[in-house]
């Protein structure tokens, strides 16, 4: 098993790359990239607009991942899977970019979702967790 850290400003996480299948050269891009407070701003009205299109969000122990962002055709419906054992505001932030923006690859997901982590403010942490509780299935 392969194990990496990925440095957030204050935040590391350890992640089991083998679940992501990605390269060496890969693992080394994932560094987070510099946005302004507007850019931030941005993508939190991206992502928080983007739990609207959600239909909702229930908790799983997942093996090999964090969660998922699950797209089924029949019925149509869009929910996004969380491993209640794992990091919850991170990973529903990483999930809810691979809706936002769907032809991101992971490693851009990752780049994302590392930039994001500690920029949004507490309140834009606060507004995220609201709106996203509603949307539990219980």
């Amino acid at each position: 098993m392969i194990i990496i850290q990925i440095h957030y400003p204050i935040h590391t996480e350890i992640i089991n790359i083998m679940r992501y299948k990605l390269t060496t050269q890969e693992i080394l891009e994932i560094k987070p990239i510099k946005l302004t407070q507007k850019d931030v701003s941005k993508y939190f009205k991206l992502l928080y607009k983007e739990l609207d299109v959600i239909n909702y969000i229930t908790f799983k122990k997942l093996r090999t991942n964090r969660g998922y962002y699950i797209v089924t055709a029949t019925p149509t419906s869009i929910y996004i899977e969380l491993d209640p054992r794992e990091v919850l505001l991170p990973t529903l932030i990483h999930e809810l970019s691979h809706s936002a923006f769907p032809n991101m690859n992971e490693i851009e997901i990752l780049t994302l979702e590392a930039s994001l982590i500690n920029r949004f403010t507490i309140l834009q942490y606060k507004q995220l967790l609201k709106k996203a509780t509603s949307k539990i299935k219980l």
